[in-house]
């Protein structure tokens, strides 16, 4: 079965009415794989839910094959599968945790005819195990019924200490073709990466949609802003060259919108206005927010020409760009 970047059929098989399938899921689907292994582990340490996408996939297998619990209190981690592939040629092990203890580890595999994990994309993943890891952490708190609101805030806080702030920088022609990248990857996996030509599917579908109206005019040419995961955030920057124009990328992690209190005072936004910048930035569409918000789609639209008016935005991607404080044209 493979799964990532056209989706998948977890939905009717995986983690029904469990909060960790939520966070699972767009990782499954972010990067193409051949099978996938998730193994949660409960507050002492031990395997307590497996699921696989492969029956050949057992827990006999992945405790036998799966590098785990190699360092105690490490926090999270990126490894590469080097021993038990069988069929499979190439395959990492997300262990997600903080400083204290380990949630869980998720196995993505691929056969020869996915090929190796490109440096792009494991720089991807290494932006999802930094999200989930935050979000199991949340969940263990939530299942813990954790009493202790300042104890839970000081555990958050300190994985975000943890966190890995390094962007993945692109810089692509007009066929959206990688002609330079930077991204910092873990040492002990660097070396298994091979060198990217494109970016991946979800990433380079949300360049497209974002670019779709550049043309030679420097004038069409806008900075864009979208959210392709729900752990990611992309910005694209027109760049100009002696051949012709380019096109820059920016990858980086989605940061929850804290600041949206700040902003919303700083731009004078209706608390009604607000609600739908958020809905906006969590990237659902105008029907979609009116249902949410129980109104029209026609009054949704005009709270967004109100937000185009207050944040002296161009459009949409402009104003989420001034929003998150990345300003640009």
């Amino acid at each position: 079965m493979k799964v990532g970047g056209t989706g998948s059929a977890l939905t009717d098989r995986f983690f029904q009415a469990d909060a960790r399938r939520d966070i699972v899921e767009p990782i499954v689907q972010l990067v193409p794989v051949s099978d996938w292994a998730f193994a949660s582990f409960n507050p002492d340490g031990d395997p307590e839910q497996f699921v696989a996408s492969s029956r050949a996939l057992d827990r006999r297998w992945w405790a036998q094959q799966v590098p785990h619990h190699a360092r105690a209190h490490q926090g999270y981690r990126i490894t590469p599968v080097l021993r038990g592939l069988g069929r499979y040629t190439s395959g990492v092990a997300l262990t997600f945790g903080d400083r204290r203890t380990e949630f869980g580890t998720l196995t993505l595999l691929r056969t020869r005819e996915l090929g190796p994990f490109s440096s792009a994309e494991i720089r991807l993943l290494v932006f999802a195990l930094d999200w989930a890891s935050e979000r199991l952490s949340s969940v263990r708190l939530l299942e813990a019924r954790e009493s202790d609101k300042r104890r839970a805030g000081e555990q958050l806080e300190v994985l975000k200490e943890a966190r890995d702030d390094t962007s993945a920088l692109y810089v692509l022609d007009p066929s959206l073709s990688i002609v330079l990248g930077w991204s910092e990857l873990p040492e002990e996996i660097a070396a298994m990466a091979v060198s990217e030509t494109r970016l991946p599917p979800r990433i380079e579908q949300a360049v497209r949609e974002l670019t779709s109206g550049w043309t030679a005019d420097p004038a069409t040419r806008k900075t864009g802003v979208a959210r392709p995961s729900p752990f990611l955030l992309v910005l694209t920057q027109p760049l100009v060259g002696p051949g012709g124009y380019f096109i820059g990328v920016v990858v980086q992690l989605y940061r929850e919108p804290h600041s949206l209190i700040a902003a919303a005072a700083r731009f004078a936004m209706s608390p009604r206005e607000a609600q739908v910048l958020v809905l906006l930035l969590e990237g659902s569409q105008i029907p979609e927010i009116g249902e949410r918000l129980f109104i029209t789609s026609s009054t949704v639209q005009d709270h967004i020409k109100s937000l185009l008016h207050k944040t002296g935005s161009k459009n949409r991607s402009h104003m989420i760009a001034q929003v998150l404080g990345w300003g640009g044209e």
